[in-house]
């Protein structure tokens, strides 16, 4: 019976509340009035976006009245899943725009609520001139951004259960790096997003971490620290096949997502829109580049050379083999950085006798080398469609089966491509529900691959 019912569309998903509140905080039921909802979430972007679309008959717009700022609570829950927040889609939101506005008919208007999270609202109309952490503060960049969270971005009374609010989730405790700066009218956002550029954790080399909100929670953690964990148990298994017949998931691995009929293994439409780009990868610095870097006061040049073919075996990857292949014309000459320090203003004198390797990371290599592992994300970025559920959330793994193209000669059992299947990050999700459908579109990368490329560097 759960599994008939998980098959008719919308009798997938319960909508347990859709609820806007006026600023006189008067309270409308939206659900019977809505046509669509979108929700968008990236680890690239701080918060989380949406949309409602509303058919309005009984002029709310103008009897609550809806006129921008207000909050709208939403809660989604596939209707087999269990009531708690890892299973929901539970989040306030503040209206940032009114669109779309027009008569439907002499009877009823539709517009749009485009939506934002409350801490998106307050990031646009804050800024912070101050020094950071300031005077006596600790200038570990864990602490400078629980600080920054804390006091400047989350905001009381969102629509959560009272033990995640205000959470922040950050990975690869305790920081090893070190930072002291002036933010110079810069939002919170911009803020985190200039610490992130210069964390180094403890146990993994680089510098890719990105401070962003899941349906979940709040995040601060790298592309890497994604990977390890997906490593150790998907979310779901997803399987590409060119028929209707159900694609039988789950069938080898670790995984957490809650256990759903075939049905939701399914792909429905798959988009590859490239899996390499040379001319780009050179021009850019993805495949090689290199530092320089001149101290003016003890007057030392240091410089830093970066290959994506040698440094890989270093940092995390969703498969065993790199994505570019040996022999790849690449030169370190062919994208340069420059920068200029000055080991006085660290007031250390162990760094101002030359960059030592703790000011190599933090100060001088962690942009280039930012640059060239999120790089390695570019070619295999695929957009899957899928039906809908309330469980996931942007970060997670995903393995993807996706056949080998073979004649029909060669025998009915299926053989995965050893290339495009695999480990995949999920790194962005826009949720699609309406009346009768709830569908995601994923945008899933990775930078690793299962079977070896070719070519020689010799």
């Amino acid at each position: 019976m759960a599994e008939e019912q998980l098959n008719k569309g919308q009798g997938n998903l319960e909508i347990d509340d859709l609820s806007i509140v006026s600023l006189d905080g008067v309270s409308q039921d939206l659900i019977k009035y809505y046509t669509e909802i979108r929700i968008f979430e990236s680890i690239f972007i701080p918060t989380l976006t949406a949309d409602v679309v509303v058919r309005d008959p009984e002029n709310i717009i103008e009897l609550l009245p809806i006129v921008g700022g207000e909050t709208l609570h939403m809660k989604l829950r596939t209707s087999t899943f269990p009531d708690n927040p890892g299973t929901c889609i539970q989040r306030s939101f503040a209206v940032a725009e009114i669109r779309n506005r027009g008569l439907d008919n002499d009877r009823q208007q539709v517009y749009t609520l485009k939506l934002v999270s409350p801490e998106m609202m307050n990031d646009v109309s804050g800024t912070l001139t101050k020094a950071i952490p300031g005077t006596g503060g600790d200038t570990n960049t864990e602490a400078i951004a629980q600080q920054i969270f804390n006091n400047h971005i989350v905001r009381e009374g969102r629509y959560l259960p009272e033990q995640d609010e205000n959470n922040l989730t950050i990975l690869g405790t305790p920081h090893k790096s070190s930072i002291q700066y002036i933010s110079n009218g810069w939002s919170p956002f911009e803020n985190m997003n200039y610490i992130c550029k210069k964390i180094q954790a403890s146990d993994i080399e680089g510098c890719d971490f990105f401070f962003y909100e899941s349906n979940k929670n709040y995040y601060l953690t790298s592309l890497q620290h994604l990977i390890r964990q997906g490593k150790q148990s998907y979310f779901e298994e997803y399987v590409y096949k060119q028929s209707s017949l159900p694609a039988k998931g789950r069938e080898e691995g670790n995984y957490f997502g809650v256990q759903l009929p075939d049905y939701f293994n399914r792909i429905e439409t798959i988009s590859i829109p490239r899996t390499i780009s040379i001319i780009e990868g050179i021009l850019d610095g993805a495949y090689a580049s290199n530092i320089q870097a001149y101290d003016m006061f003890n007057k030392k040049f240091k410089n830093f050379h970066l290959d994506i073919i040698k440094d890989s075996p270093k940092y995390e990857r969703t498969d065993l083999n790199s994505p570019i292949p040996r022999g790849i014309p690449r030169s370190i000459n062919s994208y340069t950085s420059v920068k200029i320090l000055n080991s006085y203003t660290w007031n250390n004198a162990e760094q101002s006798q030359g960059l030592n390797e703790d000011a190599l990371q933090t100060h001088f290599t962690s942009d280039t080398v930012r640059k060239q592992y999120i790089n390695s994300f570019n070619d295999y970025q695929f957009l899957i469609e899928v039906p809908g559920r309330t469980d996931i959330e942007v970060g997670v793994s995903i393995k993807l089966k996706y056949p080998q193209p073979k004649a029909k000669s060669s025998g009915d059992e299926d053989t995965e491509d050893k290339i495009l299947s695999g480990q995949y990050v999920v790194t962005e999700i826009k949720h699609k529900i309406n009346p009768v459908d709830y569908g995601m579109t994923l945008r899933i990368t990775k930078n690793g691959v299962g079977k070896d490329l070719g070519g020689s560097d010799e």
